[in-house]
């Protein structure tokens, strides 16, 4: 019976000890899929505002997480320049030809810092970090603009949806009452042919506006770093002129373009590497001295326990090869060119983006001066005719054409003119209205 007990209880023991180590297991696995899963997705705003569209994209948008990720890394390399080398610490048996007479040697060789290579390879990498800081607010900004543009053009396309459905539902109106008409005699099959043809172009500008307005929120969600298949969310208002808007300097915008403009900081950035790089080959010209010491215990010597200490100095000034000096130079002057070649680059650019803004607002005036008042004036006698009946049909499908065709022209005029304000800003290097003189 003893015997029967104990046996129960080292069965029960290692039951006990297998579900412990059954529990500890499903707790890792637990643990580990928890880690593996990918962070919660910031919830989207509702409506989505264009401000709150840029601070989201800045936040979750995957090419700046590539970008945030080279922080780490030139930080690492500031560290990397800073460090120390390592001691070689070497072990040696003598004597083996002797087995009775075995000695034994141990010694440790260093090289200290070369003060001034030292200091530039930490300034290069410094410069470095501070490129890399450089071009992700280059690359923030450039976001910024995309998707100012492609929410102001997801605006746009809600508006103009909407006019086309507002067109659509007045050709309905129009082909119902050519059909009352034709069936009292007062029309003909003439004429219901010609609003049914109407009303499929109208129908078709429609469809292309929801194409339109699929790829827009597509290419939203892409800058934002969202994965759906549902338009997104989107509100503001279509642009509107103000009467007060003062012209444009553009010789002004060019000097704080290269002021503030961080793809020009950058650049600068990488001539101060090339400059530290130069001073650090230009400083291995120059002798430098490595300290070494050894311990050796020899049986077969006066001195059985020998101490060594010694200096070993490189003598560069043999070496004729003036290589890497010459490519450092080469870089650094190749660096100063791309300075000055994106000088001029971006001194186009703003004269282009500022004319091109200049003359994007002239249209855009002429539109709200001359075409708008006509657009109201339409929708007023439209109505007048609707209600009098007074309906000739011919010019009447021509003059809602002429009417569709004119806010079409508007509402592209509308969002090339806000491109062309996002691309003098993402140009500048900063938010420039045109109030700057």
């Amino acid at each position: 019976m003893a015997s029967g007990d104990r046996t129960c209880k080292e069965q029960h023991s290692r039951g006990q000890r297998a579900l412990t180590a059954s529990g500890i297991i499903f707790v890792l696995l637990i643990t580990v899929f928890a880690r593996a899963q990918p962070p919660a997705e910031e919830p989207l705003p509702a409506p989505l505002t264009e401000q709150q569209a840029v601070l989201y994209a800045l936040r979750n948008n995957p090419a700046l997480h590539v970008l945030h990720a080279e922080t780490h890394i030139a930080k690492g390399q500031i560290v990397t320049a800073a460090a120390l080398a390592n001691p070689v610490l070497g072990v040696d048996v003598l004597h083996l030809q002797a087995p009775t007479s075995l000695g034994a040697e141990v010694s440790l060789k260093w090289t200290p810092p070369q003060p001034v290579e030292r200091s530039a390879r930490r300034s290069q990498a410094e410069a470095r970090a501070s490129e890399v800081t450089y071009l992700i607010a280059e690359q923030e900004w450039l976001l910024a603009a995309q998707v100012r543009m492609a929410h102001a053009l997801v605006v746009e396309l809600q508006q103009q949806h909407k006019l086309a459905e507002e067109a659509l539902h007045l050709r309905q109106r129009l082909a119902e009452s050519v059909r009352a008409r034709l069936a009292l005699g007062g029309a003909t099959r003439l004429e219901q042919n010609l609003t049914a043809l109407a009303l499929s172009y109208t129908q078709r500008d429609l469809d292309d506006l929801s194409i339109r307005s699929v790829q827009a929120h597509s290419a939203l969600a892409t800058l934002l770093g969202v994965l759906t298949v549902r338009p997104l969310p989107v509100e503001g208002s279509t642009l509107s002129l103000s009467s007060t808007t003062q012209e444009i300097d553009p010789a002004a915008l060019v000097q704080r373009a290269l002021a503030v403009r961080p793809a020009l900081q950058a650049a600068h950035a990488r001539i101060t590497q090339r400059q530290q790089n130069l001073r650090a080959e230009r400083s291995r010209r120059f002798p430098w001295l490595t300290i070494h010491g050894a311990y050796r215990e020899n049986n077969n010597n006066n001195y059985p326990h020998d101490v060594q200490v010694g200096l070993d100095l490189t003598l560069p000034v043999l070496n004729l090869n003036r290589g890497p000096i010459q490519v450092a130079e080469a870089e650094l002057d190749r660096e100063r060119a791309v300075v000055l070649s994106l000088v001029q680059d971006i001194s186009q650019r703003v004269y282009a983006a500022a004319a091109e803004l200049s003359a994007r607002r002239r249209i855009l005036s002429r539109f709200v001066r001359d075409v708008q008042p006509l657009l109201q004036e339409h929708e007023q006698l439209l109505e007048l005719a609707f209600r009098g009946a007074e309906l000739d049909l011919g010019a009447l499908l021509a003059a809602e054409e002429s009417v569709l065709r004119s806010r079409r022209d508007q509402a592209e005029a509308r969002i090339a003119y806000r491109r062309a304000q996002v691309i003098l800003d993402a140009t500048v290097g900063e938010s420039v209205g045109e109030g700057a003189r």
